[in-house]
């Protein structure tokens, strides 16, 4: 392998697990900060369950 393919590889491997991951993590971190911004008051997703199974 010549010395300029060990970066390139690198940089592959890393733009895999980037797109791969960390992009999905985000997006759902933003998309549940806008989501608590519109909505304060009310719980969503699997928290809103977990409340309700509490209360019974």
């Amino acid at each position: 392998m010549k010395p300029i393919a060990a970066p390139i590889v690198g940089g592959i491997i890393t733009s895999i697990i980037h797109v791969s991951i960390l992009v999905p993590v985000f997006f759902a971190l933003m998309k549940e900060r806008a989501a608590r911004r519109d909505h304060p008051n009310e719980l969503r997703g699997w928290t809103n369950s977990v409340a309700q199974s509490e209360l019974n």
